[in-house]
């Protein structure tokens, strides 16, 4: 004891530097002795333990002592922490493994997505019978990459060559097409959304064949033109109306004609022949649908769409003419809009709350629409549009839209807005209005014109108000 307390008072008075001094020598006599003394001790524990015991324990002490009898001079401490050392090399390795497959994948989701976007068209698969021998109904959308606008021209004629399809007489009644490669496709608007439409009787035709005398053919496509004979094709495409009627006029312009066959077949077979129709350029078969318009007894025009304010929220597309498209540019994206049909009186602007209100950019284009005998129709996108006052000194026959009917699609909204076009109707002579092709639009539209008659009021094609409305 007196031993053990002389060793602890030298390791008291011994610096802390020293202790981290010591060498490998040291270290392992230290150790000798503590385990050692620790088997000593052991030892006499497991002797008293056996006089005690008996036999068996005999034989536990033996086996204790062996466990306890360690050779520390063959113990290679060394080895021990380099050990540890290359287990921090591999669990680095480890990382840098783990961080090449997750880039080798991102990669490969990415380059998956581009391929997916950007490959074109899908082929089409045989899927028109499916397990059992039933047919497959489907959803039919447009496909990917090469897309031009409508999923489904008019039966009939060019149009059943561009469809594909097999069906059977009478475009303005089919509401699914049958392809052998797609089984039966069902529009995404069916006739089903307008069936408690009444359907009307034609009314007075429109020049159903387009005049070659009021067409030529460009680079771009076959666009209109003023006759040699000075004809007109704002003039020559319209719908008979007397002039001489003094009662308010009302225009109604229904837009986006051409995208969907189910609401363009309701537009012609369904809505009273005065009301205009107007197709988008970014639909198929156009002259189809054209003829076909003419043949009921409405006015045909072409959207022209224009740059919005809020593009690219609003994004017109790629016929679009822009505020910042070279000149060169805009007037080769109108001739192609231009050469999309023909047999049409004018053009009504589609969005453009921006470029309605660029001068030096909207002059070169009226001027064009003037030298091809053409009318336009701004579509009141912005209070600040300059395009009616514009078109008046560049001399083109102009309109302007004064209320939009589909801003609010419930019945009393509709109807509120019917009444304020009445309204505009008697305090200006003449009024326009627009709307989509909308199932509930239509039906007020329809009750809506049977009571203008005693209210005295006319429901006149577009061509009726060219250059009849107040600038203000």
């Amino acid at each position: 004891m007196a031993e053990k307390d002389e060793d602890t008072e030298l390791r008291k008075d011994q610096p802390e530097d020293q202790e981290e001094d010591l060498s490998d020598a040291d270290i392992e006599d230290i150790g000798d002795l503590e385990v050692g003394g620790s088997s000593s001790e052991g030892g006499e524990s497991d002797a008293a333990e056996s006089s005690s015991d008996g036999e068996s324990e005999e034989e536990d002490e033996e086996l204790v002592g062996e466990e306890y009898d360690l050779d520390v001079d063959n113990i290679d401490f060394g080895d021990n922490f380099e050990d540890d050392d290359d287990d921090e090399e591999g669990g680095g390795l480890n990382k840098i493994v783990m961080i090449a497959a997750a880039s080798v994948i991102g990669l490969a989701v990415l380059g998956g997505g581009g391929w997916f976007l950007f490959s074109g068209e899908d082929p089409v698969p045989d899927n028109s019978v499916g397990a059992g021998g039933v047919p497959r109904a489907g959803m039919l959308l447009p496909p990917k990459g090469k897309s031009t606008g409508m999923l489904a021209p008019p039966i009939g004629q060019a149009g059943v060559a561009a469809a594909g399809a097999v069906a059977g007489v009478g475009a303005l009644k089919s509401v699914a097409t049958q392809t052998a490669a797609s089984g039966v496709i069902v529009p995404a608007v069916t006739m089903a959304a307008y069936s408690k439409l009444p359907e009307l009787p034609p009314s007075q035709p429109v020049r159903s064949q387009v005049d070659p005398a009021l067409t030529e053919t460009t680079k771009t496509g076959v666009l209109p033109k003023i006759s040699a004979d000075g004809r007109k094709p704002w003039k020559e495409y319209a719908r008979a109306f007397n002039g001489k009627d003094a009662r308010p006029r009302i225009a109604i312009v229904v837009t986006g004609m051409g995208l969907s066959r189910a609401a363009t077949e309701a537009a012609i077979s369904r809505l009273p022949g005065p009301i205009t129709l107007a197709f988008t350029p970014y639909a198929q078969a156009l002259d189809d649908w054209a003829s076909i318009a003419r043949q009921s007894g409405h006015e045909v025009m072409l959207s022209l769409p224009m740059e919005s304010a809020t593009f690219p929220i609003e994004d017109p597309g790629p016929m679009a003419l822009q505020s910042e498209a070279p000149l060169k540019e805009n007037l080769r994206r109108l001739n192609m809009v231009l050469g999309q049909m023909g047999g049409y009186v004018g053009v009504i602007s589609h969005m453009g709350s921006l470029l309605s209100k660029d001068v030096q950019k909207l002059r070169p284009i009226l001027e064009t629409l003037k030298t091809r005998g053409l009318m336009f129709v701004d579509n009141g996108a912005t209070k600040k549009t300059i395009a009616p006052k514009l078109a008046t000194s560049v001399g083109v026959p102009r309109a302007m839209v004064d209320v939009a009917l589909d801003r609010v699609l419930s019945p009393s909204a509709i109807d509120a807005k019917l009444t304020q076009l009445e309204r505009l109707a008697r305090e200006r002579a003449a009024t326009v209005a627009t709307t989509g092709p909308y199932p509930l639009v239509m039906k007020h539209l329809i009750r809506w014109s049977k009571t203008l008659e005693k209210k005295k009021i006319v429901l006149a094609p577009i061509s009726a108000l060219a250059d009849v409305q107040f600038i203000q």
